[in-house]
């Protein structure tokens, strides 16, 4: 029997998972009608059809004998060179018939328009001409897609008609053979009776995803009367084109204040601001692309523009922090979907997840959600993963990040977490961490989502496995932790031996506040939670809108932490991961006359770098490692030589750095 702690909040959650079901099927059903998946069957009874996506009223004559409607249709899937036939049934989306043939392409939201996983090139003209039109929201995420083309649709919209046979086409999303799929572990249970009992009455909450093409109709919803965002709206709508943009009902709805806007801390989080970016000639040149209606892809090369300025890739991660082996043909393989930069643990980055359930506009992962596939880190091979984890024996962690990994449901989550903790040859990977934002942007998932309590039950049964799970929940402001359905989240995940770990970077405009800090860590610890880390805004994106000076960080982090009781004073910070390592300002000194940081390395690229404490000289104004120099006349820091050499053997087949020290006695040779 379970203690009473593990009491569920879904009370409506019976009744309302079967009006969810009952929708469900509804609302597919009037998607095959809409797209004209069974108009056809109506051709020679009314003597005309409706035409798949015309527009209403349209009809056209039909004369003789009806066309034999088709049950079954051939597509041709691209592969590069090589193209491949797959059966598809009609009435399916394309998707649908994606997956029926094995064919290796994420459909992370299920049809739910929240992400742009699925997308697909129709290839051909005549076809795509006939399709429903796009809805505006599907044209905010195709945005967000890669390698987008004139006939690029998301593939779960479309349904297979008949006139589809011996159509061409292409998954730009799709992965090579070599990455495919693996189905979850036999023997896991993946659904069952409630994990829960009743508690506490918090309403479900459907998820709607709020993408650029919905500003207008939200600042006229909820600040109707703000002269700001009236008068700003074409630099707000050309922001979110350049910086990526989607939230949800939850953020708009419960956590910003929209009397306080635009210095609203959550507006601020969640909207890309005028000004946010010093490129002011392009913010203008998309403003005005897109004020004069011009296409996608011409907004879209102007933004890419302005983005190519924004250091997509901070801290060296694409040279330094992609993981490589020998191929069998003796060829440098990367794996693209990894990142090792510290000898303890990697990075995964499931393909299905590089999406959230909304962008923080300070987020250093950017790049991660604007379409092109030389900028992110993706792989949805759960082979890939635990083979390089059986290579890499010195691997303890196994951090899940993104996106956010937390928008996948508990099936697709578990295919990668099982993989792990199911394989005895994985024994020594003791922690898996889970990079997640979901907690403060969408907390219901947890609570009264379909799919709570099979999360939980992963959850549960990852700990039972004597796996230590870490939930690093990113909070940024005191008001994330204000409602009950996110305290109910915390408490339900906190039940099944999940720790929850806080972290967050010092962002001007958002909290860069002694008090906003001591309420944020002390409103953790009541809940359970530990304070871990605050960073500092990294050097990349909007980082001089949102970055605050070393020296100004230090005084909020100092100031915090003096109104705290021990059991709250466990976040380090300001912490800087930067290109060598996590490197933590411990404090200013005036040594021999001259004033200085105190700086330490967390970790390091080299792990004999960790605890070794090192001085820059102060400088009031420096906000990155990059603009310190050393102190007492030095000309580098002790550490520059070999990271040089390190970057030079990254680039040269050695792998990352978190390959490069497999024990504690290696030595780096640095020739």
């Amino acid at each position: 029997m379970r203690p009473a702690a593990f009491a569920s909040p879904r009370v409506y959650s019976h009744g309302m998972g079967l009006f969810s079901r009952f929708h469900a099927v509804c609302r597919d059903k009037l998607r095959g009608v809409l797209a004209g998946a069974h108009v056809t069957a109506w051709r020679g009874v009314v003597g005309t059809a409706v035409r798949a996506g015309a527009a209403p009223g349209t009809t056209i004559a039909t004369s003789g004998a009806p066309r034999p409607r088709r049950e079954r249709v051939t597509l041709s899937l691209r592969k590069g060179d090589r193209v491949e036939s797959f059966p598809a049934v009609v009435g399916q989306t394309l998707l649908e018939a994606a997956h029926a043939h094995g064919i290796n392409v994420d459909g992370t939201c299920d049809g739910d328009l929240a992400c742009s996983t699925c997308h697909c090139v129709v290839g051909s003209a005549a076809v795509y001409n006939t399709l429903p039109r796009k809805l505006p929201q599907e044209d905010d995420l195709l945005a967000s897609a890669w390698d987008v083309g004139e006939t690029s649709r998301l593939s779960c919209q479309i349904r297979v008609t008949d006139t589809m046979h011996g159509m061409e086409i292409r998954f730009p999303n799709m992965l090579p053979e070599s990455k495919r799929r693996s189905a979850a572990p036999q023997g896991v249970q993946v659904s069952g009776a409630p994990l829960f009992a009743e508690e506490e009455a918090i309403a479900p909450k459907k998820f709607r995803n709020i993408t650029q093409s919905a500003i207008p109709k939200i600042f006229k919803q909820y600040a109707h009367e703000n002269d700001f965002l009236r008068t700003n709206l074409d630099h707000f709508t050309a922001m979110a084109s350049i910086l990526p943009f989607r939230t949800n009902n939850y953020v708009v709805d419960e956590l910003i204040d929209w009397k306080r806007v635009p210095d609203d801390p959550m507006f601020q989080l969640n909207f890309p601001q005028p000004g946010m970016l010093d490129d002011a000639a392009g913010v203008a040149a998309v403003a005005a692309l897109k004020s004069s209606g011009r296409p996608s892809r011409e907004v879209r090369a102007a933004a890419d523009e302005v983005r190519a300025k924004l250091n997509p890739h901070p801290a060296k991660q694409r040279e330094m922090n992609v993981p490589s082996y020998q191929s069998d043909e003796g060829e440098q393989e990367l794996e693209r979907g990894m990142q090792h930069k510290y000898r303890e643990t990697v990075l995964f980055f499931p393909s299905e997840s590089q999406y959230c359930h909304s962008y923080c506009t300070y987020c250093f992962r950017w790049a991660q959600f604007v379409g092109s596939a030389s900028t992110q880190f993706a792989s949805n091979s759960v082979e890939e993963l635990c083979d390089y984890l059986r290579r890499n024996r010195n691997v303890t962690d196994v951090l899940f990040t993104g996106g956010d990994p937390m928008v996948l449901n508990s099936r697709q989550f578990g295919r990668y977490v099982d993989a792990i903790t199911s394989d005895p040859s994985l024994e020594h990977v003791q922690t898996i961490r889970i990079g997640s934002k979901s907690l403060a942007y969408w907390p219901y998932k947890y609570v009264t989502d379909d799919d709570a309590d099979d999360m939980l039950r992963l959850f549960e049964r990852t700990v039972q496995r004597g796996r230590h799970v870490s939930f690093m929940a990113h909070f940024s402001h005191p008001v994330e932790l204000s409602t009950p359905v996110v305290r109910a989240a915390i408490r339900r995940i906190r039940d099944t031996g999940v720790q929850i770990r806080s972290q967050a970077p010092l962002t001007n405009h958002i909290n860069n506040d002694p008090n906003a800090w001591v309420d944020m860590w002390r409103t953790q610890v009541k809940l359970g939670i530990v304070p871990y880390y605050m960073f500092v805004e990294r050097d990349t994106g909007a980082k001089e809108w949102f970055g605050v000076p070393l020296s100004r960080a230090l005084d909020v982090y100092n100031q915090a932490q003096q109104q705290l009781s021990g059991l709250a004073r466990t976040a380090r910070g300001p912490s800087m991961s930067c290109t060598p390592g996590k490197v933590h300002v411990l404090g200013t000194e005036e040594i021999n006359g001259e004033r200085v940081f105190v700086l330490k390395f967390l970790q390091g690229r080299n792990p004999k770098w960790t605890d070794r404490v090192f001085f820059a000289q102060y400088d009031e104004k420096a906000s990155w490692m990059d603009q310190l120099r050393p102190a007492f006349g030095a000309d580098k820091f002790f550490f520059e030589d070999e990271l040089v050499a390190m970057e030079r053997a990254s680039t040269t087949g050695s792998g990352s750095s978190g390959q490069m020290f497999q024990t504690d006695d290696d030595l780096y040779a640095t020739a």
